[in-house]
């Protein structure tokens, strides 16, 4: 199979990924024709304790808010830093009503973020636990939270796996829908 072939495999996966998440939050909403369910952090802003240079290679931590994984150069967060703890926060540039966090880990079980907890903050100085990881394993992991409105999300990450210590995130995603009246 050739990289495009795997590209475009790829794509149609994430494609199907964000479909689904979108019809298993409307079949659980009973007001769910209002309004559309949306990543409000795709495409945002997003900055770090560290980001991976390596060469010409800069692993920023705005490409783990690009929708996509395809290349590891241009759609993963890398640290750099070999340190234990970081942190990847992610600006939605406005306070919006969020219900579901999910968190795309670089794939490889030697990789995933082991230990981590999620904040929310309007701004920056007062940050609210939202939900925390211990022992994980999992490639994919899905936080419901509580309804909550914040522009501010924090990955704080304490322990970012077996294989080293630099954290490797593929997409954060803050799910919610597009109006308030939904929730």
């Amino acid at each position: 199979m050739d990289e495009s072939e795997k590209d475009n495999i790829i794509s149609e996966i994430q494609s199907m990924n964000n479909k689904l998440m979108h019809y298993i939050v409307l079949l659980s909403n009973k007001n769910y024709e209002k309004s559309k369910f949306v990543n409000f952090a795709l495409g945002k802003h997003a900055f770090a304790d560290s980001e991976l240079k390596w060469g010409n290679t800069v692993c920023v931590a705005s490409q783990a808010l690009n929708g996509r994984y395809q290349n590891w150069t241009t759609d993963i967060w890398h640290s750099d830093s070999l340190e234990k703890t970081h942190w990847l926060i992610v600006d939605l540039e406005q306070p919006r009503k969020a219900v579901k966090i999910v968190k795309k880990h670089e794939g490889s079980s030697h990789f995933n973020i082991v230990d981590f907890d999620i904040y929310g903050s309007n701004d920056m100085s007062d940050w609210a636990l939202l939900s925390s990881t211990t022992g994980n394993d999992k490639p994919i992991t899905i936080h419901e939270i509580s309804t909550c409105t914040y522009r501010y999300f924090k990955l704080h990450i304490t322990n970012p796996g077996e294989q080293d210590f630099c954290a490797r995130i593929c997409e954060f995603e803050v799910w919610g829908f597009e109006t308030d009246d939904v929730i």
